[in-house]
């Protein structure tokens, strides 16, 4: 949770890659994963920027994919507890 609430404080808008390929998307996060920071440095404000928000953004999708999961299985382990408790009680009536 803590990664997610620090990715959000950036404040990036939802839609900000709605008009960009998802493929476009992916090779400037693959980009901007592997550049050095001196390098990031060195580049000119519009690529730089675009490079790291890329970056964030798509970090968290994948942290809000991630919690998202551990959510459903948490859901469908309480589930499970509860059908075998209705299932046990209905036993011993």
């Amino acid at each position: 949770m803590n990664k997610l609430e620090r990715v959000r404080r950036l404040e990036l808008p939802a839609d900000l890659f709605a008009d960009v390929s998802e493929k476009l998307v992916d090779a400037w996060r693959a980009r901007a994963s592997k550049e050095y920071p001196a390098n990031l440095e060195r580049m000119k404000p519009p690529r730089r920027l675009t490079l790291l928000a890329t970056l964030c953004h798509v970090r968290q999708t994948e942290i809000t994919d991630s919690l998202v999961d551990l959510f459903i299985q948490l859901v469908l382990k309480i589930n499970t507890r509860a059908e075998r408790r209705v299932r046990r009680s209905w036993g011993r009536s």
